[in-house]
Order: C-alpha cells, then sequence, then structure tokens
C-alpha cells in the first residue's frame, strides 16, 4: 500500500523530527510529493517513530487523514489487484506486487534493508484469506439522535439490563457510538430501497421503485444491489413481525412491547442495542422492559464452540443420548449470570440420573397406589413429625425458586429443586416413611405418609416444571386424581416469609447421618446390625428417638437403642459427635474383634511402607529434577490418600481397643 501513502506522519513532541513538520517527501517509484504531519496517534517508540499514512487502506490512516485532509488513494480492485498507473505493477496480484515492488525499490537504490516483522494480520475465518482494508462507498445510518434517546429511556426506568453490570456496557456503547455503516455486498438480505439514475447519477430512495429519475426525468434507473447488515434487519424484529407500521394491528397492541428479552451478552451491541434504538425511532417505545443476558456455552476446555476448531456439541446429539431434559437442566443450572458455561457430557450424565430418580420416587408412589388405593386429603390427615419436616422443605424450595427465578438466577433455582428433591425427599423422606407405609406405626400414620407423599411429589413436579418439562408433564399425567397439563397449573404456593426447619426432625436425621458415618469409616457390613447409646440432654431428640426407634433402625442398621447421662470407653466401641449428642456403637457384633485387629495391623504395615517408598522418591533430588511435573504430581497425591487411609486405620485400631 505504500503506492497509496499520501503523507508521513511524526508524533508533534518528537524532537528527532520536528524540523521537519510541514516540509515534503518525494514517494519513492511514484514521485508524488507528500507533506510531514504531526499527529498525537504515532508512537514515537514504535520503529523510527514516522509512520507512512494510507487514508485508503487503513482504518486509523483514514481517520488521520480526515483530521488533516489528506487525499485518499485506492489502489486496489475489487479482486485485490493493483489498479493504478504504476509502471510494471498494474494488474498485479497484491502479493506479487508487493515483492515487485521491493525489488523496484532495491534497483532504484532507495532500500536500505529489510527486517522480519511479526504483526497482526487480520484473515477471513471461513477461506482463511488475508483481508485487505479498502476504503468504498456504504451506506451509513446516523446514530447520534437514535443512541441518546435509547440512554434517556433506560435512565428513565423504562428498560433493565441484567446482570446490572451490562447497563454500565451498554451506556457505555450508546455513548461512545459511530454511525452505522448499513450496506453488505453479499447475495442474500433485505435490499437497500435506493436507486441510480444511469443518465445523471441521481440517487433516490423510496418506499416503491420510482418510474422516473426526480431530477432529470430519465427513464433508466438502476436498484441498488447492496443488502442491509443482517442486525438492521433483525432490529426490526420486535415490532415489524407484529403488523407494524399499523400500530392498530391486533398483535402489535397485544404484543409490543414485550415483557423480557433473554439472550447472549455477545450480541448486546449488535442486536438488543440496534432493536431498542429502532423500536424507539419507528415506535416510541422500547420493545421490552427487561433485558437478561447470559454467558456463552463453551466446551469443557472453555473454548467458544466452532464449526471450524470442530468443537461444537451437537444438541441433536445430545438429545438423543441423555434427553433433552438432561441438557435443558444442566445448561440452566451452570447459567450464571453472564458468566460463560463450560458444557461436558459428564454434567448431562449427572443430571439424566437426577431424571431417572424423579421418575422412580413416582414409580414408588404408584407401586403403593396399587396396594393402597386413593390418597386422602393432607388437610384431612393427622400428620407426623416427618410429614410436616418435608412440607416445610416443600415451602422452603418453593420460597426459592421463585425468589431465584424472579431474579433470573436460574442456577440457584435449578440447584433448589435438585438439593430439595434428591437429597430432601429420596434420600429422606421416602426412607423414613417406609415403615409407615406399611403400616408399622399404625393406620393413621400410613395414611399421614401416603397423603403427603403423594402432595409432595406433584407439587415437586410444579416446581421442576421450567427446567424439565416432558418428564414432569408424563409424570403428572400417571398421578392419581384427573389432571389437565401441569403446563398450565398453579405453581406451589408458599408463606410470605421462608419457613424453618423442624429442629426435632433435623436432629434425629443427623442422628442417622452420623451412625452411617461410623459405620463407613470401620468398615462395618452393611446387613451387621449394631447397638446404639445414645448420649444426650436433648429431650426433643429424645423423645424422637423413642418414637421413630424403628425408622432409626431400619435406616442406620442400629439391633436397639438406649439413653444414657454418659457411658465410660470401652474397647470394641465406635463414637461420633453430633449437635447436643454422642452416639456409640458397639462394634463386637460386626467383628471378631482379636481377628479385625490383626487384619487392620498387617494393612497398616503394607500401607506404612508403601508411603515409605513414595516419601523416599519425592526426597530424592535427583528424581523430582528429572521427573515430569505430572509424575511427581502423581505420587504426591498417591501419598496424600495412603496418609487418609493410615490415619482411618489407626482411629478403627482405637476403636477396638488396640
Amino acid at each position: 500500500t505504500m503506492l497509496g501513502d499520501t503523507a508521513v506522519a511524526v508524533h508533534p513532541e518528537d524532537t528527532r523530527y520536528n524540523h521537519l513538520i510541514g516540509k515534503m517527501l518525494r514517494l519513492p517509484l511514484v514521485g508524488r510529493l507528500i507533506p510531514v504531519i504531526a499527529d498525537e496517534h504515532v508512537d514515537p517508540a514504535f520503529g523510527t517513530g514516522a509512520v507512512k499514512i494510507t487514508p485508503a487502506h487503513d482504518p486509523n490512516d483514514f481517520l488521520m487523514g480526515k483530521r488533516h485532509g489528506l487525499p485518499e488513494i485506492n489502489i486496489f480492485t475489487d479482486e485485490a489487484k493493483i489498479n493504478g498507473p504504476y509502471a510494471g505493477l498494474q494488474g498485479l496480484d497484491r502479493f506479487e506486487a508487493r515483492e515487485a515492488l521491493v525489488e523496484q525499490l532495491r534497483v532504484d537504490g532507495f532500500l536500505r534493508e529489510v527486517k522480519p516483522h511479526l504483526h497482526a494480520v487480520g484473515h477471513c475465518q471461513r477461506c482463511k484469506t488475508v483481508i485487505e482494508p479498502r476504503i468504498s462507498l456504504q451506506w451509513f445510518c446516523k446514530m447520534k439522535d437514535m443512541a441518546q434517546a435509547s440512554l434517556e429511556a433506560m435512565n428513565r426506568g423504562e428498560i433493565k439490563f441484567l446482570p446490572e453490570q451490562q447497563t454500565k456496557i451498554f451506556a457505555e456503547w450508546m455513548s461512545n457510538i459511530q454511525d452505522w455503516c448499513l450496506s453488505r455486498q453479499i447475495w442474500w438480505g433485505h435490499r437497500i430501497p435506493a436507486w441510480h439514475c444511469a443518465a445523471c447519477g441521481e440517487v433516490m430512495v423510496a418506499e416503491s421503485a420510482p418510474h422516473l429519475c426526480r431530477h432529470c426525468g430519465h427513464e433508466a434507473l438502476r436498484p441498488e444491489t447492496d443488502v442491509l447488515d443482517t442486525w438492521f434487519s433483525s432490529g426490526l424484529f420486535p415490532f415489524s413481525t407484529m403488523g407494524w407500521p399499523d400500530t392498530n394491528a391486533a398483535d402489535f397492541k397485544h404484543f409490543y412491547p414485550n415483557s423480557t428479552l433473554i439472550t447472549g451478552y455477545d450480541i448486546l451491541f449488535f442486536w438488543v442495542a440496534r432493536m431498542v434504538m429502532m423500536g424507539l425511532k419507528l415506535t416510541g417505545q422500547v420493545p421490552f422492559a427487561e433485558v437478561y443476558l447470559h454467558g456463552l456455552v463453551r466446551d469443557e476446555q472453555g473454548e467458544k464452540m466452532s464449526k471450524t476448531r470442530g468443537n461444537v456439541i451437537d444438541p441433536l446429539v445430545i438429545i438423543e443420548e441423555y434427553g433433552a431434559d438432561a441438557l435443558r437442566f444442566t445448561l440452566l443450572s451452570l447459567v450464571s449470570g453472564s458468566r460463560d458455561i463450560k458444557l461436558s457430557t459428564q454434567a448431562i450424565e449427572g443430571n439424566r440420573n437426577f431424571i431417572n430418580k424423579i421418575w422412580n420416587s413416582v414409580k414408588f408412589a404408584l407401586h403403593h397406589h396399587q396396594r393402597l388405593g386413593a390418597p386422602e386429603k393432607v388437610e384431612d390427615c393427622h400428620l407426623g413429625l416427618f410429614d410436616h419436616w418435608i412440607l416445610g422443605l416443600l415451602d422452603q424450595c418453593a420460597w426459592d425458586v421463585d425468589r431465584h427465578l424472579t431474579a433470573y438466577r436460574f442456577n440457584e433455582a435449578a440447584k433448589a429443586v435438585y438439593a430439595f428433591f434428591w437429597g430432601n425427599v429420596c434420600d429422606w423422606y421416602l426412607e423414613l416413611i417406609k415403615p409407615m407405609l406399611f403400616g408399622k406405626l399404625g393406620e393413621q400414620a400410613q395414611a399421614a405418609a401416603y397423603a403427603t407423599l403423594f402432595r409432595v411429589l406433584e407439587e415437586s413436579l410444579k416446581l421442576i416444571h421450567p427446567f424439565m418439562p416432558f418428564v414432569t408433564e408424563e409424570l403428572h399425567h400417571l398421578l392419581p386424581g384427573n389432571r389437565g397439563s401441569i403446563m398450565i397449573a398453579r405453581f406451589p404456593s408458599f408463606p410470605p416469609k421462608k419457613p424453618e426447619p423442624l429442629p426435632q426432625a433435623e436432629s434425629l436425621i443427623e442422628l442417622i447421618t452420623v451412625l452411617r458415618n461410623i459405620r463407613g469409616e470401620n468398615n462395618v457390613k452393611p446387613n451387621a446390625k449394631l447397638a446404639l447409646t445414645l448420649i444426650t440432654e436433648n429431650r426433643d431428640l429424645q423423645s424422637g428417638v423413642l418414637e421413630f426407634q424403628e425408622n432409626i433402625q431400619a435406616l442406620a442398621g442400629v439391633s436397639s437403642i438406649a439413653l444414657a447421662a454418659s457411658l465410660d470407653k470401652a474397647p470394641g466401641q465406635a463414637r461420633g459427635v453430633g449437635t447436643g449428642f454422642e452416639a456409640v456403637l458397639d462394634l463386637s457384633a460386626a467383628f471378631d474383634l482379636d481377628a479385625e485387629r490383626q487384619r487392620l495391623g498387617k494393612e497398616q504395615e503394607r500401607l506404612q511402607a508403601k508411603a515409605a517408598q513414595i516419601q523416599g522418591k519425592l526426597s530424592n533430588p535427583e528424581f523430582r529434577g528429572k521427573a515430569p511435573e505430572a509424575v511427581v504430581a502423581k505420587n504426591q497425591t498417591e501419598l496424600a490418600d495412603i496418609q487418609e487411609k493410615l490415619a482411618k486405620i489407626q482411629e478403627t485400631l482405637t476403636n477396638l481397643g488396640a
């Protein structure tokens, strides 16, 4: 592009070149006289500090040329070939011309030296061709007034951006907006409604095709071949699809303006801002009251999905393997404000398991329905402790989901329904009420648990429905009673204040958890039943243990329960501590204590030897210096695992009196 140079620029404070500012230079090969100009855009520390300016072939040079009134000389044809009267270069491809130009500079004695230079050159994403900036005649839309109107509407509270930080980004763009280049030289799109007169060159813009030139009256009119930028057409979408410009159209009056737009943060300016500006300009109203901008879905390494890179996760393939609900729930559980999502099939597989859990829970209830018939209304039952507990947690969940959805915290809402249904309904309530469902605690307890079970399942499906519409619709129809679509069912009600969990139920669940941990830490076999001594002064816990002894025995593998104020330590005991209690299990029924101590002692010796071997390797400077980081890290992880196992073995040996 040296052929199109029209100035050389230096920084105004660069003392090396102050004496040259305003003087003329002769451009080699072309012979054109060009000025030396001063401009603060020049970096004095880059190269020589003197920069050639080609306004027709560089965006920054173009702006500098406008500031200094420089001519714009286009040296390229549409095919990027040399177009001017340059001896020996006319018609040459740009890359051929570059080599020829350097050689001519050498022959004419203008070339001092050639140095390799690393710099950023734009490439077409699709064909990888080097992009060559070139000035051309385009259509523009004046943006300042439209942008100002959008800012004022935002400041009046007519439109709100979520997350909040997107408001600042929108305001920044609107405050520093440039005129919009609308025209595109592509095959498809809305053609710009303009016509050119072949006789006088007049350009006419009209809603319908004119028959005569309004300037000279000639009939030879050529329609504009440029089309509008895709984002211009997209910017019309909110109202152009609703019958506009007929503002009395039924769709326009009913649907415009809309309430909420949900889209990716990356097109806040490309699409959202254009819709806001054009909506205000052409209808006088913002197109939507709220804009929620979510992050991008990336691959599991955090790379943006691209057909070029070949890392696109095809949703149809994912749906075929895991189901639409699993994919949908995964995306919603990962989205957090405008942060990008790293999508992996592991996460989708985990949520498919959650769907299986929901399905099996309903099947569990329907199995009892075949045996017990239609459940009573919850309001007509004398509810037990765990019935009140799960219904309170249901209210908590509905309260949380409503609050999070209102604030567009979809991930928090998804987390709430997941934790409630899997953690509380499946892991605890269904297990706790099994003795009740089989009538072991009386008919009254059975009826209450049975009614509560179906109430909880029905309301849970409603809470989960926005996240998993297909499985919840299917299961909703399977529940007893005449039901329409869950899609139009009333959302679960909840109290104005978030309810607190029931302390007595929470204490009993904590006790069962402590007992399960003791069994796990001591490798007690699942079928072994152990005697429990509970040391506590908590009266609610004491009465709860006596009332729900059968539930505790079933869920914690306990053969008997004794309450005590204290208990001396003895061999064969394993102890665990909870909130306001200490649980002691007698391990003698699970093991031959001498044989178990001997087995654990041998395992301890084996692991100690293994740990010493790894420790010696890691302490060796030669190994640390030569081994790859991954190998060193693997050894460190293995050592940490062994040390953790040794600690557990020592704790078990202590419990066994060793």
